[in-house]
């Protein structure tokens, strides 16, 4: 997105009968946008990045950065689980109904998906 919007207002804004110092300034205005769509653009990355892979009921589902700052956790709670990164967690469902019970509970009120629960 970021190789295509400066490109395009530029040719959108650019018009041979502005003044100088106009030109400039559509240039400068172009330029703080860009600077704020890649700024915006890194933030989403980072926020969306890996921290854990957790197997869970058959299967590999990766927990991005922003699930753990969500919980207020941060990666060095995963520490416990191993050094390595992206951590390797094994999740286990509860065998019994009451665990059950607490499991669902709680993704019900904090809308939250089983394999990003640590204590699991």
């Amino acid at each position: 997105m970021n190789l295509v919007l400066g490109p395009l207002l530029t040719l959108i804004i650019f018009d041979i009968t502005k003044s100088r110092s106009k030109l400039i300034g559509d240039v400068i205005a172009i330029a703080m946008l860009q600077f704020s769509a890649l700024a915006w653009g890194v933030s989403t990355i980072h926020d969306q990045r890996p921290v854990a892979v957790v197997f869970w009921e058959n299967s590999f589902i990766t927990v991005p950065a922003l699930a753990l700052s969500e919980q207020g956790l941060t990666t060095d709670d995963l520490a416990e689980f191993g050094d390595m990164t992206p951590t390797l967690i094994y999740a286990e469902k509860s065998q019994s109904h009451e665990g059950l019970q607490l499991l669902l509970k709680r993704v019900r009120q904090q809308n939250l998906p089983p394999h990003h629960m640590l204590e699991l």
